[in-house]
């Protein structure tokens, strides 16, 4: 297959969708059987976008049959099933993203729908319940065995079936046409035209982007040998930076000196004390400007397309809100395999960053407004601060991979935090129960607890071969409280045993 679709929208009829705009945006729009002739493969290169429309045709079997095509022939990174859907009782015209789905036979439990994976305004709720037939004759009878029910379709239990079992997220969007009640035909063919308008506003962001301007952060305590050299390597970059924000995070001496060639051309923060890489990223981001933002550790380099390179990557997959990019890894002066141990991955990576952290601070754009939302880098945590935010941005939104290396990264150096703060898995712990506790999907939980009680169990191993009873006893307490909420939505668990552990000095390691 010549051409890659990361994300695939399928749509049961040609009429739910607005075909003059889609053409005008140069978005790809074809019937299954077309595709199974090659259509797919005379697309121009303006159409290269990752994206594609898929026309499934109506009912359980022409869905199922779609969605085995799509897994078999273009594995996308992630479906969204797009279409109309029939309401009991909520306010129609209006687009909603079920949450669930299920079969009118309530045959297996219902299926969890993965967020979108694109930045919109959506509600995400309610119960979407696929039938074989259109169905108009209002609300189901009670039945206290089968969940309630929100809203009917005829499409997205099939697909949601397949791609399931094949691990790829599926999504619904649906626009709320009709009630189900005798006139849903006919409210269902006055609604299309409303129908179509709506989806031109609601797929906007992915076809018109705003304009790229993006914010550098680059925090910095001491290494004034290191950090002029990695601002050259902003102001270098054949795409400039918006703004580059450096924030001196209480250094022993101002570093004016050493950056005097570069202050006309950035913003130089200044922290009284020192308050850790967390808090300085948020100080910068704070005074940023753009629209996007990138951060550069103090002691890594860039390439000089490093970010023409994540442009041009997200021109062709407009619906990412976060990308990062491959890197080279020097240490002590010699280049290393950085794939050995740090193997990153593209798109929906949440169970991949569980074990370790597979995105660099300094490789990832992201936009500004998806950092706010997600609150930040935790300023309390001292190191795997990474780790802690990329698990809360894996788990909402699928994550980019440029496949250019734009990052030149140093290490091997003592005053890097993996030397400052040793056995950094407690960090890591304290980030998987935070995960934990505000957590509310089964699946996604009993991955939590399987990483933690895993972690844990090799932290108090450590602790007690070292002979560090209080660390040991408080380890078994953690994973005594883990295997009470096994079965228990709610744990017997909180962070305070862990910060204690957190607090401990690095001298007990």
């Amino acid at each position: 297959m010549p051409h890659s679709f990361d994300l695939v929208f399928t749509v049961a009829l040609k009429q739910e969708l607005p075909l003059e705009h889609l053409t005008l945006q140069k978005m790809p729009v074809c019937t299954v059987a077309a595709a199974q002739s090659g259509f797919l493969k005379s697309l121009p290169s303006e159409q290269q976008r990752g994206i594609l429309f898929l026309i499934t045709g109506v009912g359980a079997k022409k869905s199922q049959q779609a969605a085995e095509w799509i897994t078999s022939e273009l594995a996308p990174m992630f479906v969204v099933n797009i279409g109309s859907a029939g309401a009991f009782s909520e306010t129609i015209h209006t687009w909603i993203a079920p949450t669930h789905v299920t079969n009118e036979q309530h045959e297996g439990p219902a299926i969890q729908l993965a967020p979108l994976p694109f930045v919109n305004t959506v509600v995400n709720k309610g119960r979407l319940m696929s039938t074989l037939s259109p169905y108009s004759a209002g609300a189901p009878h009670e039945n206290t065995s089968t969940p309630p029910v929100d809203f009917v379709d005829m499409e997205a239990y099939w697909q949601a079936e397949v791609f399931q079992a094949q691990g790829i997220p599926f999504s619904s969007l649906k626009f709320v046409s009709d009630h189900c009640n005798v006139s849903s035909l006919e409210n269902y063919q006055q609604a299309l035209i409303s129908m179509r308008e709506a989806c031109v506003d609601m797929l906007t962001p992915l076809f018109n982007q705003e304009e790229l301007r993006i914010s550098v952060i680059i925090p910095v305590h001491n290494r004034p040998e290191w950090i002029a050299e990695t601002v050259n390597t902003v102001r270098a970059q054949t795409l400039p930076a918006f703004d580059i924000i450096v924030v001196d995070d209480g250094s022993d001496a101002p570093l004016d000196t050493c950056l005097a060639d570069h202050l006309d051309a950035i913003t130089l923060l200044r922290l009284p004390e020192n308050r850790g890489v967390s808090a300085a990223r948020n100080a910068g981001v704070a005074a940023a400007k753009g629209n996007w933002l990138a951060f550069l550790d103090s002691d890594d380099h860039w390439a000089t397309k490093k970010l023409a390179d994540q442009a041009s990557y997200l021109q062709q997959h407009p619906y990412l809100i976060a990308l990062q990019c491959e890197e080279i890894w020097v240490r002590n002066g010699i280049r290393v395999n950085a794939h050995k141990h740090h193997q990153k991955k593209a798109g929906w990576i949440w169970k991949n960053c569980l074990k370790a952290c597979l995105i660099t601070p300094s490789a990832l754009l992201i936009k500004s407004t998806v950092y706010s939302e997600l609150g930040g880098f935790d300023e309390s945590v001292l190191s795997c601060e990474d780790y802690d935010l990329w698990l809360r941005l894996s788990r909402k939104y699928p994550v980019g991979l440029s496949p250019n290396q734009g990052l030149i990264k140093h290490g091997g150096h003592e005053d890097q935090l993996s030397y400052r703060h040793p056995v950094m898995d407690r960090f890591r712990v304290y980030s998987l129960i935070k995960a934990l506790l505000s957590e509310g999907d089964t699946h996604f939980r009993q991955a939590l607890l399987d990483i933690l009680t895993k972690k844990i169990t090799i932290l108090s191993l450590g602790a007690k071969k070292r002979g560090l009873e209080n660390e040991t006893r408080a380890y078994e307490t953690l994973l005594a409280q883990l295997k009470t909420g096994e079965n228990n939505s709610c744990p017997d668990l909180s962070l305070e045993t862990i910060q204690w552990l957190l607090a401990r000095s690095p001298k007990i390691n």
